[in-house]
């Protein structure tokens, strides 16, 4: 969809319906138009730690025949002093990158193709400048898939302990498509110059070294607080913070020679995934992986199917992605690998792994077959399943380091000082709510989980 860029800036754009009234207008004009509005419902739903507010909107409206609609839409804004560059990089993705793949996957034969993305659909966007031209002020306007495909957000319990083995397996489904997508793009394109396309693929998220060294820090000291300093955990953690600047250091030239070099999702965390479960309608668009791969549709049904009953026990079909302000360019396995430490609970990293790379390897070749890709020339014959397990396994004290500052930018700083203060009442409860968060409490839990980062993984090779 469309967007646009205006020279000021005037006021929050959703104070009042006149904004709102306009992108409806845009997202009509190729469809039925607009006679009249009914209602306008804008929710804040939570700021997350970038500064970038989310807002829930549904808007009731007529078409230009009389017949009742309603969009159910999700809208980001920050402004200045929040993450301004997250969320345009975001609307590039968007606008620039993703755009040009619809096209590349409407374009093939297997008319599933175009369902492959889980993310939510851009609606509208619109970026603001001040002098000199910075964006000072940006708006993203995408669906809500929470009404559109009857997605379940985690619940706090969930997002406190990580992912259940279904729900991850599901999610590397998810992530096994959207890798395939991207190489198969990239061949389709014949184009060697794919960073100067698109040069936001540079991957840029350690920027900021004092606070990603700030993150490291308070992470030690949370496991000095646990462990003995001579114990194993200790020992291994400052071992990975003596080679962090070269573990942290992306060789892109060496990834875009790779054929594992492709574009990557990114550190995609636990409050950025979405869950539609087995008692939601829908349909098997793809068939890649089976149940446990249904591909994204729009659930036609009535507005308490599913969403709103406790998923705890119900297996997943299907997992979305809800934000792409992460994507670059980067290398498979290493994203992979440091989605078995942001996401899953620490139990799957000791039993699971070979289970779930065969799971996601399986989904990735299937994907890419329906793509018409020769994934087996385009690999090669060099690169059997175990090479590709031992190249996994040498990614993970990056995976490691990586993990541990996303997890500690989701901590609240001030309950994290209360904790390694040491102070005899300082108990976060659990909570069980479903709605976002800025931070993940501090549990006992969650300290355990933080704490497992360092806990041994099993390696079969």
């Amino acid at each position: 969809m469309g967007g646009k860029t205006t020279k000021q800036a005037s006021g929050n754009l959703l104070e009042g319906t006149t904004w709102l009234r306009t992108v409806v207008q845009h997202y009509q004009k190729r469809r039925h138009g607009v006679s009249g509005f009914d209602s306008f419902t804008i929710e804040p739903s939570y700021k997350d730690c970038l500064d970038i507010e989310h807002f829930r909107v549904s808007i009731a409206f007529r078409n230009a025949k009389g017949r009742s609609q309603q969009v159910y839409w999700i809208v980001k804004v920050v402004q200045d002093g929040g993450d301004v560059a997250k969320l345009n990089h975001e609307i590039r993705v968007y606008t620039e990158l993703l755009t040009e793949i619809g096209k590349f996957l409407a374009n093939k034969r297997n008319q599933r193709a175009r369902y492959l993305l889980n993310v939510p659909d851009l609606i509208y966007h619109e970026r603001q400048q001040g002098q000199g031209g910075k964006n000072i002020r940006c708006h993203l306007v995408t669906e809500d898939v929470t009404e559109t495909k009857r997605c379940n957000p985690l619940k706090t319990s969930q997002l406190i302990s990580g992912l259940k083995l279904g729900q991850f397996k599901v999610l590397l489904g998810t992530l096994a498509q959207f890798h395939a997508v991207g190489i198969a793009w990239t061949l389709g394109s014949k184009d060697d110059s794919l960073l100067d396309l698109f040069p936001f693929l540079h991957k840029t998220d350690s920027d900021d070294v004092m606070k990603r060294q700030q993150h490291l820090n308070n992470y030690q000291r949370l496991l000095e607080l646990h462990y003995d300093k001579d114990s194993r955990q200790v020992h291994l953690f400052r071992m990975l913070l003596a080679q962090a600047d070269d573990l942290l250091n992306d060789n892109l030239k060496q990834d875009m020679c790779d054929v594992l070099g492709s574009v990557c999702l990114g550190a995609i965390m636990g409050n950025e995934v979405m869950f539609q479960y087995e008692n939601s309608k829908f349909f098997d668009l793809c068939g890649v992986g089976g149940a446990n791969n249904i591909i994204w549709n729009n659930v036609i049904s009535d507005k308490n199917n599913g969403s709103d009953e406790d998923s705890t026990h119900l297996s997943p079909i299907c997992a979305a992605v809800t934000t792409c302000h992460r994507v670059h360019f980067g290398h498979l396995l290493k994203e992979l690998a440091l989605y078995f430490f942001t996401l899953p609970e620490p139990l799957i990293r000791e039993r699971y792994i070979v289970f779930l790379l065969q799971s996601y390897c399986h989904v990735l070749t299937m994907t890419l077959e329906m793509l018409d890709v020769n994934w087996g020339r385009h690999f090669g014959a060099d690169l059997t399943f175990t090479k590709m397990i031992v190249a996994f396994y040498r990614f993970m004290p990056q995976a490691i380091l990586r993990a541990v500052i996303a997890h500690m930018e989701l901590t609240d700083p001030d309950e994290l000082e209360n904790l390694l203060s040491n102070k005899p009442d300082f108990v976060i409860q659990p909570t069980d709510k479903q709605s976002p968060l800025k931070y993940i409490p501090l549990t006992q839990e969650r300290v355990h989980f933080l704490l497992s980062l360092m806990n041994r993984v099993h390696k079969p090779v």
